[in-house]
C-alpha cells in the first residue's frame, strides 16, 4: 500500500493486488460531529442526501451506471466498486458531486418522507438494525453522538440549511482519505484522482471532542418484544476506554476467538455466535452477539457467556486454544484481504490500517503472545458483572431473564419500533397537581408548608455500617439554607446556597460550587419543591400507575433542564412519597439515584420522611433525621460570603 497526500491534506492510498476480483473505492471523513439532540438523525440525513445527490448526478456521464457502482454508505464512509476504464469519469463525478454539494428542496423532502416512515416502520433507518441502535443507546447513552436514538420529530427538525452547514463543515479534503484498490498497475489512476479533486479547498475543520462514556456498575437488561420463539437474538457487552493501536489489540482478538470457540461448542446447529472488541479514533466496546436462537435455548446461551467471561478473567486458557484462535484469525484475515471492499474501507479509516497486516506481520504480531497474556488482559478490561443486555423474543423469556440475571431482577421492555414500554397502567383524569396537593395535604396541608419560614434538622448518614457524617441543616425557606458536614466532632465542609449563588466552605475558605451541584441542591430552598416547578423550570407528566410490593402507586415523571430527570412514586392510600428516581446525563455519562422515603415522623404539625434510604450507582447511604425542629431563630448571615 502506497499513501500520499496532496496540497489540500486529501490523503490518498493505493494498494494493487492480481487476486483481488474487481477494484473498490472508498472515501472516509474523520470527525464525530457530536449529540444533534433535537436534530437527532442529521448525520444520516446528510449522507442519504449526499448520495441521491450522485445518483442524480450520474446522468450527466453516459459511461456510468448507478447500479452497477454498487455504491453504499455506512456512517461517514462511502464506496463503490469502478471499473478501471471508467476511473477518470468516476473521480470526476464524485469530485462535483461532493466538493459543489448543493441540496434542493425537493430532494430533502423525499428523503425526510422516507426517513420517518423508516422510524414508524422499525424505529431505525434501513441502514441500521434496531437492536444495534438500542445497544448503543444503552452503552453510550442518548447524551453521547454513538447513542442518539432519532425519532420522527427530531426529523422534522431538520432544515434544509443544517444539512448544507454540516456537509461545509465537515466533508473537507484535509480530513478525507481515499483509497482505491485495484488488481491490475494503473499508472494514470493516481493523476486521475488528483486532477478530480485536486482543486478542493482545505478548509479549518472543528475539532471533534467526544465526552467519555459511563461505566456501568451492575448488568442491566433490555428486551424487545416479539412474538417469534425461533430466530432469536441478542447482544451483551460494555464500552472500554480502548483505542486502535492498543499494544493489547492483537491479544484482545485472540482472546475474542477463544470466547467465540467455547460459546460455539454450546450452541445448537444453526445457531450463530460473534465476539469482538471494536474500536474507533475515541474509545472501544466488547460485543457479543448470538442469532438464530431457539426460545429454550436463549437462557442457556446467556447464562453460559455469563459464567464464561467470568471464567475467562480468572482462569488461563491452554496452550492448544490459544494456537488454534491465533490460526483462526489469520485465515479470516487472509480471507477479508481478499475482499476489495474490506481493504479499500480499512484503508480509507486510517483507525482500521493495522488490520491490513499480512500473514507474516500478524504472526509476528502474536509472537510473544501467551495464555498469561490473554488472562492478564481478560482480567484487566472485561467486566462480567457490568454488562449491558439486549434480547428479543416473548415477553415472559424476558422477564425470566430479567430475574435471572439483572442486579434489580428487572428489565427494560421495548417495541419492536425500539421505544422503552413504561409499566404503567393509565390513569385518565389524574393530574399532577391533583397528586402533589394529595400529598401536602396528607403532610399538614398545603398552606402550612408554604407558611414555614424556617428549620433546622439533624440528620445522621450512614454507609457501610458505620456513620460518614452527622449533617445540621439550616434552611430559611425562600431565602437559603446551609448544610455543615462534622466528623469526629470537626466541621469538614459546609454546602451554602441561595437563590442567587451557591458556594463551599471549608476551614473558613469559601470554594466554588459547581453549577450542576447548585442545580441539584436548589430545590431544597423550598419547604415544598412540588409547588415551585415553575420556578425550578421543571415540566411534569403522569404517567399512570404501577402496583408493587401490595401497594398501588401514582407516579409522576418531572423533567428539569440540564438533562435531568426525577420519577416520583406516591401512595395510593396514603399519598405519601415512597420512592424518586433522579437520572442524571452529563459529560461524565448517566448518574442514577434512588430515594427510599420511610418512617414518616410529625413535627410541629408537618409530616416528613426520618429515613431515606439513597442508592447511587449501586452505592447505599442512608440518611436518618435525629432531630427537626421548625421556625427557628436562623442568622441569616450563615448565606453569605464573608
Amino acid at each position: 500500500m502506497t499513501s500520499e497526500k496532496l496540497d489540500n491534506g486529501l490523503t490518498i492510498s493505493f494498494i494493487q493486488n492480481v487476486d483481488f476480483e474487481h477494484n473498490a473505492l472508498a472515501l472516509h471523513w474523520d470527525y464525530i460531529s457530536g449529540v444533534a439532540q433535537e436534530r437527532a438523525g442529521l448525520c444520516s440525513a446528510h449522507m442519504r442526501c449526499l448520495l441521491q445527490n450522485l445518483k442524480n448526478q450520474i446522468t450527466v456521464y453516459p459511461t456510468l451506471e448507478w447500479e452497477a457502482l454498487e455504491v453504499s454508505a455506512k456512517g461517514n464512509l462511502i464506496s463503490l466498486l469502478p471499473a478501471t476504464e471508467d476511473l477518470p469519469e468516476i473521480m470526476d463525478w464524485l469530485a462535483n458531486g461532493i466538493t459543489s454539494f448543493e441540496l434542493n428542496a425537493t430532494t430533502w423532502s423525499i428523503v425526510q418522507v422516507e426517513m420517518k416512515a423508516e422510524l414508524v416502520e422499525r424505529g431505525a433507518f434501513s441502514t441500521i438494525e434496531p437492536m444495534d441502535q438500542l445497544m448503543r443507546h444503552r452503552l453510550f447513552s442518548v447524551q453521547h453522538p454513538y447513542g442518539e436514538i432519532p425519532n420522527e420529530s427530531s426529523v422534522s427538525n431538520i432544515q434544509l440549511e443544517d444539512i448544507r452547514t454540516f456537509h461545509h463543515r465537515y466533508f473537507l479534503p484535509n480530513n478525507c482519505k481515499i483509497a482505491l484498490c485495484m488488481n491490475a498497475d494503473n499508472p494514470e489512476a493516481r493523476q486521475n484522482v488528483e486532477t478530480a479533486f485536486g482543486k478542493w479547498k482545505a478548509r479549518s475543520v472543528p475539532v471533534s471532542s467526544v465526552m467519555r462514556p459511563r461505566v456501568g456498575r451492575n448488568t442491566e437488561l433490555a428486551w424487545i418484544t416479539s412474538d417469534d420463539k425461533e430466530s432469536l437474538t441478542f447482544q451483551m457487552g460494555h464500552v472500554m476506554r480502548l483505542k486502535p493501536g492498543n499494544e493489547n489489540e492483537w491479544i484482545l482478538k485472540a482472546l475474542a476467538t477463544i470466547i467465540r470457540n467455547r460459546l460455539q461448542s454450546i450452541m445448537k446447529a444453526g445457531a450463530r455466535i460473534e465476539v469482538d472488541f471494536e474500536s474507533d479514533a475515541s474509545m472501544g466496546r466488547f460485543i457479543i452477539r448470538g442469532s438464530q436462537l431457539s426460545e429454550n435455548f436463549m437462557q442457556i446461551c446467556i447464562q453460559e457467556a455469563l459464567n464464561l467471561l467470568q471464567q475467562m478473567t480468572e482462569e488461563l486458557p491452554s496452550d492448544d486454544e490459544l494456537a488454534q484462535a491465533i490460526e483462526q484469525l489469520i485465515n479470516e484475515y487472509g480471507i477479508h484481504l481478499m475482499n476489495p471492499v474490506y481493504v479499500a474501507e480499512m484503508a480509507a479509516d486510517g483507525n482500521s490500517s493495522d488490520h491490513l497486516k499480512s500473514e507474516n506481520e500478524m504472526r509476528n504480531s502474536f509472537n510473544q503472545v501467551s495464555v498469561i497474556d490473554v488472562r492478564r488482559v481478560a482480567n484487566n478490561l472485561l467486566r462480567p458483572n457490568s454488562l449491558q443486555i439486549v434480547g428479543t423474543g416473548p415477553q415472559e423469556l424476558g422477564k425470566a431473564l430479567g430475574n435471572a440475571i439483572d442486579s434489580d431482577n428487572a428489565m427494560d421492555e421495548y417495541t419492536l419500533a425500539g421505544k422503552l414500554i413504561e409499566p404503567y397502567s393509565p390513569a385518565p383524569g389524574l393530574t399532577s397537581n391533583y397528586i402533589f396537593d394529595s400529598y401536602y395535604a396528607a403532610c399538614g396541608g398545603k398552606s402550612a408548608f408554604e407558611d414555614l419560614k424556617s428549620s433546622r434538622t439533624v440528620v445522621r448518614m450512614d454507609a457501610e455500617g458505620g456513620t460518614v457524617f452527622t449533617v445540621t441543616t439550616e434552611k430559611q425557606y425562600g431565602i437559603g439554607f446551609s448544610s455543615s458536614f462534622e466528623a469526629n466532632g470537626q466541621v469538614m465542609m459546609e454546602n451554602v446556597v441561595t437563590m442567587e449563588e451557591g458556594f463551599k466552605r471549608q476551614m473558613d475558605i469559601n470554594q466554588i460550587m459547581s453549577a450542576r451541584e447548585y442545580q441539584r441542591l436548589k430545590p431544597d430552598l423550598y419547604a415544598a419543591r412540588f409547588l415551585h416547578l415553575d420556578e425550578l423550570r421543571g415540566v411534569t407528566e403522569v404517567l399512570g400507575t404501577v402496583e408493587t410490593n401490595g401497594t398501588i402507586q401514582h407516579v409522576v415523571r418531572i423533567h428539569f433542564e440540564g438533562n435531568v430527570v426525577e420519577t416520583l412514586f406516591f401512595d395510593q392510600t396514603s399519598s405519601l412519597l415512597i420512592k424518586s428516581i433522579v437520572e442524571r446525563s452529563g459529560a461524565a455519562g448517566q448518574n442514577k439515584t434512588i430515594n427510599d422515603f420511610d418512617e414518616y415522623k410529625t413535627y410541629d404539625g408537618l409530616t416528613f420522611p426520618s429515613r431515606i434510604t439513597q442508592t447511587t450507582n449501586g452505592r447505599l447511604v442512608e440518611l436518618i433525621t435525629e432531630e427537626m425542629r421548625l421556625n427557628v431563630r436562623i442568622n441569616s448571615d450563615t448565606f453569605n460570603r464573608n
